[in-house]
């Protein structure tokens, strides 16, 4: 089974704030918004704020408490892939299926871009309209934890200080979870202190997006040898052309599959656990396994 997109009916939402959070605006350094708003609105699967928004919907919690906590996880998420993209990183010429950044405005105007998205984003947060401070400062303590060097970030150290070497299971798995799960497991946290859900509902929701996230990264490195390079928007094999560590370095196809396969019943069994049906997620999470890009 293969999802084309990820395209659920928040979509729109989610891509008309985009718009606006960012403007197109006459300024002497217009071209930061430029670069950014390149990037940013390109054609995207927009995985985290939709898991976000669909924790709400379960719960029947206001969309557009969430909206703007959505736009700034798809900031932060975008900000890592331009600066992923440089030529001092994985040196990518090729993001969604469009020349990347500094290939088309340069790289100190990416990096100035990314920088940006980064640093905007936590002012979007801190200014989500219909929550609490107290929410407010709950989710900024949390995406900084997870966006930084215990996060995301610490986990691109550890790809790019495994470049060409071998590496072990343990330390694959830490990267996977650093590096990928991490972002998401914050959308579904995010979507719960939102919507003020239970300690034990935040920790099924904590649990099913690092185990989605660790399952997805499988998925990413087995359709970099397997996927489509029209679907996937890159060239297909550039983990191997870049000597990337990634699970086909320990593994064959069908054992990474597997591997997927595993992650993907880990996190259905915590969503299970949650106080009430989420169809919503359920069906995103399907999708999130059975893409072909």
């Amino acid at each position: 089974m293969k999802t084309q997109d990820l395209i659920t009916p928040h979509q729109d939402l989610i891509e008309q704030r985009l718009q606006a959070i960012i403007p197109a605006i006459n300024s002497p350094h217009s071209l930061l918004y430029e670069a950014a708003r390149y990037s940013l609105l390109l054609p995207a699967k927009r995985i985290r704020p939709l898991l976000l928004l669909a924790v709400l919907e379960d719960f029947d919690c206001p969309l557009e408490w969430g909206i703007d906590p959505a736009c700034a996880l798809e900031m932060v998420h975008t900000y890592s892939l331009i600066h992923d993209d440089l030529p001092c990183m994985d040196n990518d010429e090729l993001r969604r299926g469009k020349p990347t950044l500094h290939k088309v405005y340069g790289e100190a105007e990416a990096v100035l871009a990314g920088d940006f998205l980064l640093t905007y984003a936590f002012d979007v947060l801190s200014q989500a309209p219909h929550l609490s401070s107290e929410t407010k400062l709950r989710m900024i303590q949390l995406l900084s934890h997870r966006a930084g060097g215990e996060g995301m970030i610490g986990g691109q150290v550890i790809d790019i200080l495994h470049e060409g070497k071998s590496i072990d299971l343990d330390t694959l798995q830490l990267m996977f979870a650093k590096k990928t799960a991490a972002l998401l497991a914050t959308a579904l946290e995010f979507g719960g202190l939102i919507a003020g859900l239970n300690s034990e509902d935040q920790t099924h929701l904590q649990k099913a997006g690092f185990a989605l996230g660790v399952g997805f990264q499988y998925i990413d490195d087995l359709l970099d040898v397997t996927g489509d390079e029209n679907e996937l928007g890159k060239p297909v094999g550039s983990d191997q052309s870049n000597q990337k560590a990634s699970a086909l370095t320990l593994y064959t196809e069908e054992e990474v599959q597997e591997k997927a396969n595993a992650c993907f019943s880990e996190a259905l069994a915590e969503l299970d656990l949650l106080s009430k049906p989420v169809p919503q997620l359920l069906e995103l999470f399907k999708k999130c396994f059975y893409r072909s890009k």
